[in-house]
């Protein structure tokens, strides 16, 4: 075989390797972990049959957000979906499987979802949960019912994958290291820039969402999780980006670009 050939062969291997590993990472983890959880397609359970409306209107609105919902987000130009990756389907990136466990009531979950709304969403709540001395109007909120409804099907479907081991929670740990804010802004750009623009305002095709705002008017604002727990954005960061190449960044550049992030401006409480 020649010399060419040989350099045929070993760009034929790599191109084969990468999009393994892009099908890996869109379709499922590897065999030992969860899989990816992929956008609502058919009913098939009677259960789907008579939820599949809510269902799909739930993903509908953690994939198009601030399109669906204008007057509860006004200003933010981010959707559900920017943060808990594949519409809250991804397990490595804060995802929304068994979220019960932890907002073991409906009014718990709906105050979470809305505290979601006003930071890291920017905006308004959809509803008032139920309380001891108030009966509330969230379990008549058709959108808040929806996403909900939603948050149950993804239930199904870890389900249904049979894995013996509890469904993992926020990020996947990293090292505990300091991050630097000038290492950071050396990195942003070949690392994120491409995506999120240089001056991290974002990027739209044709007037329409293409990568969300990672910082200015249109982000989450500095009460959101992100924004206040460096090590919780540093997680997100090394196993989610860059979304073409997830856990390609050292821990370092991880923690350093977190650093540069939470240094930048960014609305100061949700708006009124």
């Amino acid at each position: 075989m020649n010399a060419l050939s040989w350099q045929k062969l070993l760009i034929g291997a790599v191109a084969i390797t990468a999009v393994i590993a892009g099908l890996v990472y869109f379709f499922g983890r590897t065999p030992d972990g969860p899989q990816i959880i992929g956008a609502p397609q058919q009913a098939r359970t009677a259960w789907d049959q008579e939820h599949w409306e809510s269902v799909m209107r739930g993903y509908a609105l953690a994939t198009n957000t601030y399109e669906l919902l204008p007057e509860n987000v006004p200003v933010d130009r981010l959707h559900c979906s920017s943060c808990h990756l594949n519409a809250g389907g991804n397990p490595k990136s804060a995802w929304w499987v068994d979220l019960r466990s932890r907002y073991p009531t409906d009014a718990e979950l709906q105050a979470r979802v809305n505290q979601c709304f006003e930071r890291s969403l920017n905006g308004k709540p959809l509803c008032t949960p139920a309380a001891d001395d108030a009966p509330g109007d969230c379990d008549t909120n058709s959108d808040m019912a929806a996403i909900l409804t939603y948050m149950a099907w993804l239930d199904q479907q870890w389900a249904a994958q049979g894995l013996d081991v509890a469904p993992p929670q926020g990020y996947p740990p990293i090292a505990q290291l300091t991050g630097d804010v000038a290492r950071g802004d050396t990195l942003f750009e070949p690392k994120c820039g491409i995506c999120h623009g240089v001056g991290g305002q974002g990027q739209s095709a044709r007037g329409a969402y293409a990568f969300p705002p990672l910082w200015g008017v249109h982000s989450f604002n500095a009460s959101a999780g992100l924004a206040r727990n460096q090590e919780a954005l540093a997680r997100f960061i090394k196993w989610n980006m860059p979304l073409n190449t997830p856990g390609s960044l050292t821990d370092q550049q991880a923690w350093d670009l977190a650093a540069y992030l939470e240094s930048q401006p960014r609305p100061t409480e949700a708006t009124q």
